[in-house]
């Protein structure tokens, strides 16, 4: 596309339209780097500096989940290990209520 552009000599054309369409036009006009870098000073000291409170508040509350859960699924597998062993001990307790049989088979 931009060989057909430059072939026909259409920059100025494409410049004029893009200009028209957007109200923008397509030079970058760079940063001011001289003595104090801007003209003037800013109102807010730091205007993405609430953005990044609110980020990192709730990037601890997603970690304070992330480790509940965790600590959840801890107790839950606990909890069933302790079922288990109450199901073996069951089980040993009627084993040994039984009589026992010495079995010889020839």
């Amino acid at each position: 596309m931009e060989n057909i552009i430059e072939d026909y000599d259409l920059e100025e054309v494409l410049d004029d339209l893009l200009e028209y369409e957007t109200g923008n036009t397509n030079f970058y006009l760079g940063l001011d780097e001289g003595q104090g870098g801007m003209d003037e000073d800013s109102d807010q000291e730091d205007p993405e500096s609430q953005l990044r409170e609110a980020l990192d508040e709730k990037s601890s509350f997603i970690e304070a989940v992330t480790v509940v859960l965790e600590n959840r699924a801890l107790v839950t597998e606990l909890e069933r290990s302790r079922m288990q062993m109450e199901d073996f001990g069951a089980q040993l307790l009627r084993n040994m209520n039984r009589p026992y049989r010495l079995e010889i088979y020839s």
